[in-house]
Order: structure tokens, then C-alpha cells, then sequence
């Protein structure tokens, strides 16, 4: 479901979160490692404590494996490995990777816990079958992103985050429209079923400019 539909083999994703974003040029130049298929850097404007979040696409799990090694030898790194799936903007993602675009894009990049009482996979579904219905039929259109890719952390994955949320935004000021909008009594519905599914107070946004490397 995304990947993004430019090659329909199944790739494996990798998300990782770096200290330092040039730890990635350093080892793709280096030649070490097998590169990814597709590769983008995101450099977090805020929090400062996160250099880089690294979008990665492998041909299997022994690729994304060598390929994280790599970054966490060069300093700090944590990765998971993810299912996406696109809620919203498939066909402008698919733009954007098969132009390889130079411009950097805003992206907002959400980190969830699952609440309590499910498990991961129960946790993916209701966010995908409950709650992204909800959200598409609530949150008015001009509000928002261009894309929304869904990653849903895989069961073996040791990681505190359970979802991660990609959001493509067409400008920080209707980024923050849509905050003020959250909330709005019109989007109490749609807060109310988070707590459904997520814990929303341990809920981490980082803002970042997307680029890609390898397209």
C-alpha cells in the first residue's frame, strides 16, 4: 500500500531516529552496507534532542538490519521496522518519489502509544478501521495534508511507540489551523475515540523538512 506503488515488490520499511543527520550521507558514501531502494532524511526542527528521522526502503529484513547497524556505529540511533499504509494523498506521494523532488517538505511526524488493553495488531486496526473513517468524515478538507501514511510497528519490534504518523502538510500555518480546530467542539468526537485506542498524553509530534536521497 504505498511504497509508492512506483515498485510493487514488497519492500521492508525502516524508520529510525538519528542524533546526527550527516550519519546517514557518511554511510551511504561509504559503500559498507547494502543501500536502500528508497531513502529520505528528515531533519527535525523540533525537538532539538533528534538530529534526523531516516525513511528507509529494503529489499528484506537483512538489508534494513545492516543498514540500521550501520547508523547506530556511527552515534545514537533507534529503528523500528513498520507496516504503511497511506490514509490520505497516495497518488501525491507517488508524485513526489517518482520526481525524486529536491524541495524539501514539511512533514510532521507523530509518535503513538497504543493504549493499555491492546495489543499491536489490535491497536493497527482500530486506528485504521475505527478512527481514520472518523477523522475523514470530521476534520474539514481544506484542513488537510497533502498525505498521511499510517506505520504500524511491528509485534517483535522493541520499541516504546506502537504507531507512527507521517503527515505531509501543505504549510505550517494549516498545520496549526488544524490544531485549533482539535480543539474545537466539533472535533470532541474524534478526541474522544483516541483514548480508544492511544494514549494520547504520552503522544510526541516532531516537525521536520523531508527530502529524499534515493528515489
Amino acid at each position: 500500500m504505498t511504497a509508492h506503488r512506483r515498485d510493487r515488490r514488497a519492500l521492508v520499511k525502516s524508520i529510525s531516529l538519528v542524533g546526527d543527520e550527516a550519519a546517514v550521507a557518511r554511510l551511504v558514501a561509504a559503500e559498507a552496507v547494502p543501500p536502500p531502494r528508497r531513502l529520505a532524511v528528515c531533519s527535525v526542527r523540533r525537538p532539538r534532542d533528534i538530529g534526523a528521522v531516516v525513511l528507509s526502503w529494503h529489499d528484506d529484513r537483512a538489508d534494513a538490519d545492516r543498514f540500521s547497524a550501520g547508523l547506530r556505529d556511527d552515534g545514537p540511533c533507534e529503528t523500528v521496522l513498520v507496516e504503511e499504509r497511506s490514509a490520505i494523498g497516495d497518488d501525491w506521494l507517488v508524485h513526489r518519489w517518482v520526481t525524486a523532488a529536491d524541495e524539501p517538505t514539511l512533514l510532521l511526524i507523530g509518535l503513538i502509544q497504543r493504549a493499555p488493553h491492546l495489543s499491536r495488531d489490535s491497536f493497527a486496526s482500530y486506528w485504521w478501521s475505527t478512527h481514520r473513517p472518523l477523522a475523514n468524515r470530521l476534520v474539514p478538507a481544506e484542513l488537510n495534508p497533502h498525505a498521511y501514511v499510517h506505520n504500524y510497528v511491528l509485534a517483535d519490534q522493541p520499541s516504546p511507540w506502537d504507531g507512527i504518523g507521517e503527515l505531509y502538510e501543505q504549510s505550517l500555518h494549516v498545520a496549526s489551523q488544524r490544531g485549533e480546530w482539535f480543539e474545537s467542539e466539533a472535533a470532541e468526537p474524534l478526541t474522544q475515540d483516541e483514548d480508544r485506542f492511544m494514549i494520547s498524553s504520552t503522544r510526541q509530534v516532531l516537525v521536520a523538512d523531508h527530502r529524499i536521497l534515493i528515489g
